[in-house]
């Protein structure tokens, strides 16, 4: 399954598995750099092991290396439940305004496909799920105590918070002809 507003990129075979989950956790991520195409870059070198399945460039455009419903090499023992999303930028950024917007759709999208509650949570083994900052997760020596940073969380907390509260974001769920489902969201 994927995501229909993201630009299909794909990852090396070796950076992610083919078996199906069903997520119950959307976890953030800091990417440690600027560049979205140095992250497309390193997501498809089989040596590096790792992916996600979205990015969001600063200036919010949204790539997919994953499909949704297949297992990213994301947050080790978290990855057979959890969509992985890397924000450009650098631990102490905040999300730039197009990437809050990015952020909003694909929640709202994982949201209405997943049934992920619209709220951040900060306990990796919470029974709800919802939106999971990469740092609570216990991955041992792999662990990113500081992943994504306070800023990018803050920014989530309002998003998240904001699409639970609009009754007009609800409305706006559109399916087109052809049967895919579109969401768009006013700021």
């Amino acid at each position: 399954m994927r995501y229909p507003r993201a630009k299909w990129v794909g990852c090396a075979p070796e950076n992610y598995s083919t078996l199906k989950i069903v997520p119950k956790f959307f976890v953030l991520h800091i990417a440690e750099g600027n560049n979205q195409s140095g992250m497309d870059a390193w997501f498809h070198d089989p040596a590096a092991q790792v992916s996600a399945h979205l990015s969001a460039s600063k200036l919010g455009f949204c790539h997919e290396y994953v499909a949704m419903d297949e297992m990213a090499y994301h947050c080790g023992p978290w990855n057979d439940r959890a969509i992985g999303m890397e924000f450009c930028g650098y631990w102490g950024d905040s999300m730039t305004w197009f990437q809050r917007r990015t952020f909003a759709r694909a929640a709202l999208w994982a949201h209405h496909e997943f049934k992920i509650p619209l709220r951040l949570t900060f306990d990796p083994n919470d029974p709800a799920g919802g939106f999971l900052p990469h740092g609570v997760i216990p991955e041992g020596a792999l662990s990113h105590p500081q992943c994504p940073g306070e800023p990018i969380l803050v920014s989530a907390n309002k998003v998240l918070h904001r699409i639970a509260k609009s009754r007009k974001t609800e409305r706006k769920l559109i399916r087109s002809a052809e049967g895919v489902l579109r969401y768009t969201i006013d700021e």
